[in-house]
């Protein structure tokens, strides 16, 4: 293994004092072990793997195992080599985090305060971790083994899965909606639930958020947003066309509870309101209805 103190003198040659110690652990399976980050923390549900500040005069191998110890109960592990690092902004400077690895043939871990859940993933279903971690890992992690029908399905990352109304009325004003609980607004819509397709998601939704009973139309935006913090799983949203209403005529009501207000809003004013994610997808769809054909895009800012 390359000599750890050689990787601190050159973090600090690069002008960087800020070091992290971090290991990267395999179970016998090849799946990685990563902690989940308690609520308090600053981003609470990232998940990450065992890491720690490198203290003054304190080797960052010796840090990495102290960590791992502190942070998981596991301890007596011997390191089986450095993997790499990268570096990320902290409080206006840079921080440089080194990964080193290593093998264990045992799952049990005693989590200490600072994290509230444990899990093994196998590299291609990780839950929401930083971009800097996903990259080393999947660069690191060994190739995922052939398993059984069983357990190869057990691993297979879940989704959720959303289905939203675009309703729009006589003045091409967009009905959009907000939950008690959040003061960000979004598209009338919600979570498909089993056995039911989406189109019908959708016009549900509409029908408990708004009151109205509308048909589904075509659909106009497919919007795929990787694992984020709380939601550890891919999510993809389905915008369907519902067509217009006469907001003068239509009475809107809420039968669910959940629905604290309704507005009428133009393209630019839903903007702000809806937030960057949901104003993209917004935009898609609009961009589809006047193209003919459902637009697909990533979401690069997780919804709130």
């Amino acid at each position: 293994m390359i000599d750890p103190t050689l990787l601190v003198r050159q973090a600090v040659h690069e002008g960087i004092t800020r070091i992290i110690a971090s290991v990267a652990v395999f179970d016998t399976k090849d799946r990685v072990l990563l902690l989940r980050r308690a609520a308090g923390d600053a981003l609470p549900g990232l998940w990450e793997l065992p890491n720690g500040v490198v203290e003054r005069g304190e080797r960052p191998d010796q840090a990495a195992l102290r960590e791992l110890g502190e942070q998981t109960g596991l301890h007596g592990i011997e390191l089986a080599g450095y993997a790499g690092s990268f570096d990320y902004p902290f409080n206006g400077t840079t921080t440089r985090q080194l990964v080193f690895s290593a093998r264990l043939d045992t799952t049990d871990v005693a989590l200490s305060p600072a994290h509230d859940a444990f899990t093994w993933r196998y590299a291609d279903a990780l839950p929401a971790v930083s971009r800097d971690v996903l990259g080393l890992i999947q660069c690191i992690a060994p190739p995922k083994p052939q398993l059984d029908p069983d357990e190869w399905q057990n691993t297979l990352p879940r989704w959720h899965v959303g289905a939203n109304a675009l309703v729009r009325d006589q003045n091409d004003r967009i009905l959009i909606v907000r939950p008690g609980r959040s003061k960000t607004w979004q598209l009338p819509g919600g979570q498909v639930d089993a056995h039911e397709t989406p189109p019908e998601a959708a016009v549900r939704e509409l029908r408990e958020e708004t009151g109205l009973v509308l048909s589904a139309g075509p659909l106009i935006a497919i919007s795929f947003e990787h694992p984020s913090p709380g939601w550890d799983h891919p999510t993809q949203i389905l915008l369907f066309d519902l067509g217009t209403v006469d907001s003068t005529t239509v009475d809107l009501l809420a039968l669910d509870p959940d629905i604290a207000e309704h507005r009428w809003v133009a393209l630019d004013e839903s903007i702000p309101l809806l937030g960057p994610a949901r104003a993209d997808r917004l935009h898609a769809g609009l961009t589809a209805v006047r193209e003919g054909r459902p637009e697909l895009i990533t979401a690069t800012i997780p919804e709130v």
